[in-house]
């Protein structure tokens, strides 16, 4: 009876080695394949979703939250302090005037209107009446103007805390990229601050560009 022959014993192991490797490559090329598949499907996905809100904005009109300070201004009066109430008042007043003249002058891409902070819960709850006015301060029938609207104001956004242009849902939650939610005000290293209106033309700007995006990859 004929011993196995060392090197053919040898020859069997490596061959063995290599389908082992084989299979474990090909293991892993097919992982690979699906995570690259899975991500491409999500990322699809967040652009499809960005795409319809960015088209429904443009079908729609976004609504402008200008800040009154009530509450400063009520406890500055209670504590007697009358003179700073109203400085503090009149400051309210001027930076809500350049927010809707800058709006007015600088924004085309949808149709934009405006209300108060103190109505942020009727306007989430869908209660115009009363809350929502034009760039004249005249209130409108809002409803049946845009069956679409998000709410803009200017503020920080929620995770990196950058000041700006701030975009949200009709329910008050920050959009996400690849929509382009924010216009930042400070550029250059934070180095230059815009002004409201520069920053309004320019966030105009960048919906159209992404707008222009999607009808291209989607037509």
């Amino acid at each position: 009876m004929h011993k196995p022959v060392a090197g053919f014993s040898s020859l069997c192991n490596l061959l063995r080695l290599i389908c082992l490797k084989f299979n474990l490559l090909k293991i892993m090329w097919r992982t690979l394949f699906l995570l690259l598949w899975m991500f491409n499907s999500f990322g699809q996905t967040k652009l499809d979703v960005s795409c319809n809100q960015v088209n429904n904005l443009k079908n729609g009109s976004i609504l402008v939250q200008l800040f009154t300070e009530d509450q400063n201004i009520k406890l500055l009066n209670e504590l007697g302090k009358k003179s700073e109430a109203e400085r503090l008042e009149r400051e309210v007043y001027q930076k809500n005037k350049e927010i809707i003249l800058s709006f007015t002058n600088g924004f085309s891409f949808c149709p934009v209107y405006f209300f108060y902070d103190h109505h942020l819960e009727k306007v989430r709850q869908g209660l115009f009446d009363s809350a929502v006015f034009n760039a004249k301060l005249e209130f409108i029938n809002f409803k049946t103007k845009s069956p679409t609207f998000y709410i803009a104001e200017f503020s920080e956004t929620s995770v990196v805390g950058i000041d700006g242009l701030v975009l949200f849902d009709e329910n008050y939650q920050q959009l996400a990229a690849p929509f382009p939610f924010f216009e930042r005000q400070y550029i250059f290293f934070s180095l230059v601050s815009l002004s409201k209106g520069r920053i309004i033309e320019r966030y105009a700007k960048r919906l159209q560009q992404f707008q222009d995006y999607c009808l291209d990859f989607n037509p």
